[in-house]
């Protein structure tokens, strides 16, 4: 990745941004008290408002970036994009399920 076109690499990077987001907001908007959570700064931290509008300028400026881009780069956007969707959602999924490091 490091050679990569920064199209691929903001591709790449934006799932983070985005599920953060979805998660934190979905988070906040089902929490009664967050006092006493031990997690209530990053619950705040990513379902806030701010987050969500560095989320959506993220967003942004991948699809600018799609838009200037030939059809490979596109292409690569696409896989790293899904891939690193469904490395957020292994890293999510694991934790909801209190698995232990597989490594």
């Amino acid at each position: 990745m490091a050679y990569e076109d920064v199209a691929v690499e903001t591709a790449a990077l934006l799932p983070c941004f985005w599920i953060y987001r979805n998660v934190g907001r979905a988070i906040l908007d089902s929490a009664r008290d967050l006092s006493t959570n031990p997690y209530a700064q990053w619950i705040r931290t990513y379902g806030d408002t701010a987050f969500d509008r560095s989320t959506n300028r993220a967003i942004e400026i991948c699809d600018r970036l799609a838009d200037e881009s030939t059809d490979e780069v596109r292409r690569r956007m696409d896989e790293v994009f899904l891939t690193c969707s469904r490395l957020e959602w292994m890293f999510w999924d694991s934790a909801y399920n209190l698995e232990n490091w597989k490594i």
